[in-house]
């Protein structure tokens, strides 16, 4: 009987660790990169798969450095489920405003507010969050 115990416990151990792991591979976000802009502003970009299938989900942020004063705010989320939707690039237009493009090169420009560098808006495509 002890045993057997053993051998469950094991196994019970063994299964949770593995759907641990596979889970932690699902829901890890890379750094992509960063886009410097005026200081002391920068863009953050993230990505991690989109659930089970081949599809990348990318993130945008906006970062204020400043120490421990730092900040950060969504910028956009961008799911390639659907191929036009796809994240292409991040660019600085101004000194408080940004363009997204995405892969059939329609643009979403943004304007951050000139007080706290906050997004006014933030754009979503096929983003469950």
């Amino acid at each position: 009987m002890r045993v057997l115990i053993g051998v469950l416990a094991g196994l019970g151990a063994g299964v949770a660790l593995f759907g641990g792991l596979l889970a932690l591979a699902f829901a890890s976000t890379e750094e992509a990169g960063f886009v410097d802009g005026p200081a002391p502003y920068r863009i953050r970009l993230q990505q991690s798969q989109a659930g089970l299938g081949p599809d990348t989900v990318t993130w945008l942020s906006v970062r204020r450095d400043g120490g421990l004063l730092s900040r950060e705010w969504d910028l956009g989320c961008f799911n390639d489920d659907v191929p036009d939707d796809a994240f292409d690039s991040v660019t600085w237009t101004g000194p408080g405003s940004v363009e997204i493009r995405v892969a059939d090169g329609r643009t979403f420009p943004v304007l951050l507010d000139p007080a706290s560098g906050r997004p006014r808006t933030t754009v979503t495509l096929n983003c469950s969050h």
